[in-house]
């Protein structure tokens, strides 16, 4: 709704409707009727009671059921009549991306309004990234600059890491057919932060230690932030020689 709101459009949110095939049929039907799209969120994945794929053949024409991006697989796009219908993933960070790669366009095509490409930028891996094959994967990730490198740590991934939504300065693509970056790599990110707060981050590479994530909860306090990438007490010593990171945690 909050998205939907900040794209200039009028949101009409109702309350959860249970999965029974009849009540979800009555409500979507209603909702195509007083508005120019549908969003469904949640129900598309492949359950006994993941009903929206069935839902929308039956009411109109589905047009596809799964993408191959990641987060966001289970993604559904259908019509009733000339309404476009969006299913939506219900864990949060595919929700979150599914909205901000399909919803955005679709709202602002309406709007005939052109969609505005984030600014870019190119950024060291701070640690391997594997990535499979069959997707194109958006890996979120915590930014910060070491002289004039902007240095790329990836955040937990997973369409249920709620935080790594909050924690991150911009978001890495890896294509399709790529198996992912190695450390040391250079990426191109999107950003989703001022560049502003990015260069107030300390960049921590190396052996992990509990006290790093009690220094960061201090140092959010007084305004800073703190990108730590852990990947052992030598693989932070190499960073600290090839000038990708502030300081570097080591295990003795």
């Amino acid at each position: 709704k909050a998205i939907v709101e900040e794209l200039g459009g009028i949101a009409e949110r109702i309350s959860p409707v249970e999965d029974d095939y009849e009540k979800l049929k009555s409500a979507v039907t209603e909702l195509a009727e007083r508005n120019h799209v549908v969003i469904i969120n949640a129900g598309s994945s492949a359950g006994s009671k993941d009903y929206t794929a069935r839902l929308i053949e039956d009411l109109g024409e589905l047009l596809l059921h799964g993408i191959a991006i990641k987060p966001g697989k289970p993604t559904i796009l259908g019509m009733i009549g000339d309404k476009p219908v969006v299913g939506v993933p219900g864990y949060p960070g595919s929700a979150f991306l599914v909205f901000e790669e399909i919803v955005n366009p679709v709202i602002r095509a309406l709007q005939r309004k052109r969609t505005e490409k984030p600014a870019q930028a190119k950024a060291i891996v701070s640690r391997r990234i594997v990535s499979t094959l069959k997707y194109r994967e958006y890996i979120r990730v915590k930014l910060g600059k070491v002289d004039e490198k902007l240095i790329a740590t990836p955040l937990n991934r997973g369409a249920g890491v709620n935080m790594s939504l909050v924690k991150a300065d911009g978001i890495l693509v890896i294509p399709k057919n790529s198996e992912g970056y190695e450390a040391g790599e250079e990426a191109p990110v999107e950003l989703v932060n001022d560049m502003e707060v990015i260069e107030n981050t300390i960049v921590s590479i190396g052996s992990h230690d509990l006290i790093m994530d009690y220094i960061g909860s201090i140092l959010t306090r007084k305004g800073h932030t703190l990108s730590s990438a852990h990947v052992g007490s030598m693989g932070g010593i190499m960073a600290l020689k090839r000038r990708e990171a502030h300081i570097a945690p080591i295990h003795l």
